[in-house]
C-alpha cells in the first residue's frame, strides 16, 4: 500500500459516539438516549462473521466506534431495513450522518 493511499485511508476512518444519541420518545419530546448497547446488541444477534462481532463488543464496552465510510453506509443501510422501533433508527441514522 502506498504511503498516500494509506494516509487516505486513515483520513476516512472517523469516530462515531452512540452514548447521546436525541431519541424522540413520544411526538416532539426528545430524551439524550445512550443506544451504544442496543445498536451493539443487535449487531452480535444479527452477524455471521466474527470480524462484525468483535466490533459489537467494541461498541459495547465503549460506547463508540471508529469506521470507515463504507462500514458507516452499510450500518445505515442495515438499521434503515432493521425491525428497529421508529425512534431508535432515526436517533442512530442522525449520529452516523452527522460526520459527513
Amino acid at each position: 500500500m502506498k504511503k498516500n493511499e494509506k494516509k487516505q485511508q486513515d483520513q476516512d476512518v472517523k469516530v462515531y459516539d452512540f452514548r447521546h444519541c436525541n431519541e424522540e420518545i413520544s411526538i416532539g419530546i426528545f430524551t439524550d438516549s445512550d443506544l451504544s448497547k442496543t445498536l451493539a446488541n443487535y449487531i452480535y444477534r444479527h452477524t455471521r462473521d466474527f470480524e462484525s462481532e468483535e466490533f459489537a463488543r467494541e461498541l459495547f464496552h465503549k460506547g463508540y466506534v471508529s469506521m470507515n465510510e463504507q462500514t458507516r453506509k452499510n450500518l445505515a443501510d442495515n438499521i434503515d431495513s432493521s425491525n428497529m422501533i421508529v425512534s431508535v433508527k432515526h436517533a442512530l441514522i442522525k449520529v452516523l450522518n452527522s460526520q459527513q
